[in-house]
Formats: structure tokens, C-alpha cells, sequence
């Protein structure tokens, strides 16, 4: 066995250095290339669960409707959803921001009922533009900040690279519209604010309804159960009363 292996194996790769370097370098790259597919394909996957659970927050299940969204007329009819938790009507979308420089950068886009929403996702207003004060800001001041139509609140994160600070214009463009925006407030790096690396404005429901031409509409009302409800139980309620 070991003679064949000289003559047919060794031989051949010390009478042909080239060829045999050749053969060993372009199978070497073929692996290399499948490995670094892979690496890229967990990453990517990685990257994506981290920013649903992002966003998702400490929510158990989610309501969605068409693709068109949930007429908001029926939320009267499924307050029933309150007897399994906490229950919050979401829009949910993506727009793009005009920088100082003329060029953009795609930002994702919440609009929530703070006072709903907060139990399910976590929110940490900067108290200054400089950086973070212990314990933040209150959800009150939050609420605050977002009762205009025209006021957003974006990520820290966000404002430090592109040197934004609250009373600052925010031109968002959805659709073919470019829509003025008033930055109200900074989020801390915490929840939501940290999805794709604080490109995030978090904004009133109504809000958010008006900018993205969803008058009468939600996305999905995200629910958070109690925590003395089985996950996969509840989902067969909810589903056998919708």
C-alpha cells in the first residue's frame, strides 16, 4: 500500500511542484470560501434574531392582520386581550434620514403608545444631550416629548455620529415624501434604540399613522402575558377567539 502511494502519490506531486501547488492552493481557497459562507450566513442570522428581539422587547406573542394591517376600529372588539397580559398597538416601518451632507441613511421606525408600551419595551431618555443621568427621564417627560405630531425621539447613539441634539430638525423621507421632524428627546442605548446600530426614531402611534399614510391602521398589537400563562396555551386561546 505504501508503495503504491509512493509511486502514484509522492511521485507525481514531487515530478509536478507546479501543478500540485496549484491543485493544493485552489482546493485551500475552495474551503476557505465555503467556511467564510457560513461564517457570514451565522452572522447575518445572528444579526437578525438580535434585532427582532430588539425591537420585539419582552413580547410574548403578536397579533397581525392582512397585509394591508389591523383597522384600529376593532380594538374595542378584542380588549379581551387584556385579560392575558399587557397589550400594545404598534406601527412599525422603515424611512430614511436627510443628512447635513445631502446624503441618507435608512432608519427604522416605531410608533407606540408610550404608556402601553413601555411595560413591554424599554425606553431610557437622556436627561441632556451629553450623555446619560442616572435614572433617566420618566416615562411622563417621554410622553411629553412625543405629543406633537412632529416630534421624534431618537437613539444617543445616533445623534453622537451625526451631532444631533433635542430642538434639532430631522427631514425623514417616506415613500416620495420628505417630512420634517423636531428631535424631542435622546434614547439611551438600551431596547429598541439599539437596532441597526441606533438608526432608530421612536415616535406616537398617531404619529407614525400619519407618516407612513396608515390613517385607521396598525401593523400588529404585540402582547406581553402574564407571567402565570403557558406561552403555548395562550396562543391557542387567542387564535381559537380570533
Amino acid at each position: 500500500m505504501m508503495r503504491l502511494f509512493r509511486t502514484f502519490i509522492v511521485r507525481r506531486l514531487v515530478m509536478e511542484r507546479l501543478r500540485s501547488l496549484t491543485t493544493i492552493i485552489g482546493i485551500a481557497l475552495g474551503v476557505a470560501v465555503v467556511i467564510a459562507i457560513q461564517l457570514a450566513n451565522a452572522s447575518s442570522v445572528r444579526g437578525f434574531e438580535t434585532a427582532l428581539d430588539t425591537m420585539s422587547g419582552r413580547t410574548s406573542l403578536e397579533v397581525v392582520g392582512s397585509v394591508a394591517g389591523i383597522d384600529e376600529r376593532v380594538l374595542p372588539d378584542v380588549g379581551w386581550l387584556r385579560t392575558f397580559g399587557t397589550v400594545s398597538p404598534v406601527i412599525e416601518g422603515d424611512m430614511a434620514v436627510v443628512l447635513a451632507d445631502g446624503r441618507t441613511e435608512a432608519m427604522r421606525v416605531l410608533g407606540v403608545d408610550i404608556l402601553r408600551d413601555t411595560p413591554i419595551r424599554d425606553y431610557r431618555i437622556l436627561s441632556n444631550t451629553a450623555g446619560a443621568a442616572p435614572g433617566g427621564v420618566p416615562v411622563a417627560k417621554l410622553l411629553e416629548m412625543l405629543t406633537s405630531p412632529r416630534s421624534v425621539v431618537i437613539a444617543a447613539a445616533f445623534a453622537g455620529r451625526h451631532g444631533y441634539a433635542v430642538g434639532d430638525s430631522l427631514p425623514l423621507i417616506s415613500g416620495d415624501r420628505v417630512q420634517p421632524f423636531v428631535v424631542g428627546g435622546l434614547l439611551a442605548d438600551e431596547g429598541p434604540a439599539r437596532v441597526l446600530d441606533g438608526n432608530f426614531v421612536l415616535m406616537d402611534i398617531a404619529a407614525a399613522q400619519l407618516a407612513f399614510d396608515r390613517l385607521g391602521r396598525i401593523d400588529r398589537i404585540d402582547v406581553r402575558l402574564r407571567e402565570d400563562l403557558d406561552v403555548g396555551e395562550a396562543i391557542a386561546a387567542v387564535a381559537a377567539r380570533l
